[in-house]
């Protein structure tokens, strides 16, 4: 009985026992700042969960920083750091291996596609796409038609046959400057020019008003709307190389999304993903994709976005090495601060700090 209290009496009180943490930037899950007075601040919210576990049960907390975007982790190297450096947790997700174990689940992550928005669409190009192709070939019906009831109304009344005036006095009908055209003062002529009248009319003033409006409001390619839409265009999507091998093994991904993924160079990809540059479609977790498209409301138009499409859900949680100590408290404790809200309130907290510290990354992305 007493060697039983004693083990509980450890397990919720560590006794200033220093618990060792990697540390990576991986914001918003783990990241460091520096504060108004030149400190530098580690945090983030898995960074934050596992600080206040340890300061909850009187340990000490102490960090190795390692540069994960500059050398291209593998999944033995992070087995190694687990379960033979000495560190206790993982400040990021891990993708389950039976290298360590797994805490309960933090977040129920969905995989989105980040994708760049459409380009400009070249201000040249505005006078063919002013009307819609049913718009033109209606405007080219409509033409020929003007073009007919001309040739008629000239050698019915006139006794001639002069198509090349005609084509024109035509293309003057539709561009609203016909005056002149019809000399012959009878009800049919009078007919025809109400009928010039309205198209003309019509014609112009459509024409006019939809161009004056695209060079106002600019137009651009249309964007990515769903996984389907990724075959009509050449883009590869890009994955961080440690969940390579993750992502190829599973069995139930769209097709689409096997022919097209890669790995790539890890530091190109952080640079990338951070300041939103997007040369390939990126895949990214929920938690990560609200952080970088958050960016996005100090800009004039968005230049990027997601696929409104999870194609692949994750739970995520803590990694630990085999036969943690800590495992037990650490998932009762992971169970207390959903109940209580404690969870939602660091997210929401450390998610503030990650954008206002990291205002040098919006500055960039933005110039």
């Amino acid at each position: 009985m007493d060697f039983e209290q004693h083990l509980k009496d450890v397990q919720e009180n560590f006794h200033k026992f220093e618990i060792k943490v990697p540390a990576v930037d991986y914001p918003p899950r783990c990241f460091s700042y520096r504060n108004r007075q030149g400190v530098q601040i580690q945090t983030g919210y898995y960074w934050k969960i596992i600080e206040t576990f340890v300061m909850r049960h009187n340990g000490t907390l102490r960090y190795d920083f390692f540069d994960m975007w500059a050398m291209n982790f593998s999944l033995e190297s992070v087995a190694h750091l687990i379960a033979n450096e000495g560190h206790s947790f993982t400040t990021s997700v891990v993708i389950p291996q039976e290298y360590f174990e797994s805490s309960d689940a933090i977040h129920f992550g969905k995989n989105y596609l980040l994708t760049a928005t459409g380009k400009e669409i070249p201000q040249n190009m505005y006078l063919l796409i002013t009307f819609s192709v049913e718009m033109w070939l209606m405007v080219i019906s409509v033409f020929v038609i003007l073009f007919l009831l001309l040739m008629m109304t000239k050698q019915r009344y006139r006794y001639i046959i002069d198509i090349s005036g005609t084509l024109l006095d035509t293309l003057k009908i539709m561009i609203f400057q016909y005056d002149g055209i019809l000399r012959d003062k009878t009800i049919f002529t009078f007919m025809l020019s109400l009928i010039f009248l309205g198209i003309g009319l019509f014609s112009t003033v459509s024409y006019s008003s939809n161009l004056s409006s695209m060079y106002v409001s600019r137009i651009y390619e249309p964007d990515l709307q769903s996984l389907g839409d990724i075959s009509h265009t050449d883009l590869r999507i890009q994955l961080f190389s440690l969940d390579y091998h993750h992502y190829m093994k599973l069995e139930n991904l769209p097709q689409i999304v096997y022919g097209r993924m890669f790995a790539g160079n890890d530091t190109e990809f952080q640079e990338n993903r951070q300041h939103l540059k997007l040369p390939h479609i990126l895949m990214v977790m929920d938690d990560v994709m609200e952080f970088l498209l958050f960016q996005q409301n100090f800009m004039l138009r968005p230049i990027a976005k997601y696929i409104p499409e999870p194609f692949y859900t994750m739970p995520l949680y803590v990694s630990m090495p085999h036969r943690s100590p800590f495992l037990d408290s650490f998932n009762r404790y992971i169970s207390y601060i959903h109940d209580n809200g404690t969870k939602s309130f660091i997210v929401t907290g450390v998610f503030a700090i990650c954008i206002r510290n990291v205002v040098y990354r919006i500055a960039n992305c933005i110039a």
